[in-house]
């Protein structure tokens, strides 16, 4: 029978009736019970090497090497809460140029919060991980071409918001609040959404929309989001649409029609 070392790893052989024998390379003493420590350890020590791999790619912000050695990692241990955070993070990294995508990272970041034994504490690191695929979607988002003024924007700029509400709205707002890293983070979040609502609002609806998001993101009082907002000077573009909307109709047909009753009365009485 053989068995693995679990000090070093090497192949070691039992001879039929042998109780014990010691690792040739080694010389570590084994019994047919190492069969299966052994191979707990080998696997333990390529978990650990994995895990310390990927953090260097993590310190070193090698997020290809990131996700490689979590995937490796996650091959021998699935209920490791810190492995799902880096595989969100790596993957996160990975969609910053792709849209319809947030919905793998969101598992990921279920399973870091169901292995953890700190539950608040691993909720509240995913979020910060949201919360940097939205920031980083919307810088990504601030090269490309400016939207017209009162014009829609194309379905790309659509298709990214949605995906940025959608992470925002993943994140509970008792985390928010109670969490001084997230609300540090979501407070950046907002400004980035205000730079985006200068860039690529477009219509007086879409301006509207746009603002309403940006209540929902930030973590300031009201009067201070107000202040924040007036900022924008978006104000001119509802004054010039209202400025060149047809005056309410309902008054004038009504005006219109009682005329023309009068005339169509006038006319019978004169007829008869």
């Amino acid at each position: 029978m053989n068995i693995i070392c679990p000090n070093c790893g090497a192949i070691a052989c039992f001879e039929d009736g042998q109780t014990i024998c010691e690792c040739i390379y080694c010389g570590t003493k084994l019994s047919p019970d190492s069969l299966h420590s052994g191979q707990s350890v080998s696997k333990n020590k390529k978990i650990s090497s994995y895990i310390e791999l990927a953090e260097t790619a993590y310190r070193g912000k090698d997020f290809k090497g990131l996700k490689k050695y979590v995937d490796l990692a996650l091959e021998q241990n699935v209920q490791n809460s810190k492995l799902w955070w880096y595989k969100a993070l790596a993957e996160a990294k990975h969609i910053i140029n792709e849209s319809n995508s947030v919905s793998w990272i969101f598992e990921c970041g279920e399973k870091s919060i169901q292995y953890a034994k700190d539950k608040e504490k691993a909720a509240a690191d995913i979020c910060l991980v949201y919360i940097e695929l939205a920031i980083d979607k919307l810088n990504f988002m601030g090269r490309w071409p400016q939207t017209d003024v009162f014009e829609e924007p194309d379905s790309s700029v659509l298709d990214y918001e949605r995906d940025i509400i959608t992470l925002i709205r993943k994140i509970p707002k008792e985390i928010i609040q109670s969490n001084t890293d997230v609300r540090e983070k979501m407070l950046l979040l907002s400004q980035c959404w205000l730079r985006h609502i200068n860039r690529h609002a477009g219509t007086v609806r879409r301006v509207r929309y746009l603002k309403g998001v940006y209540n929902e993101i930030s973590p300031l009082s009201e009067s201070e989001k107000k202040k924040e907002l007036e900022l924008l000077g978006h104000e001119y573009l509802e004054s010039f649409h209202k400025s060149q909307e047809p005056e309410n109709p309902s008054f004038g047909c009504v005006i219109l029609i009682f005329v023309f009753l009068v005339i169509l009365g006038w006319l019978s009485s004169s007829l008869l």
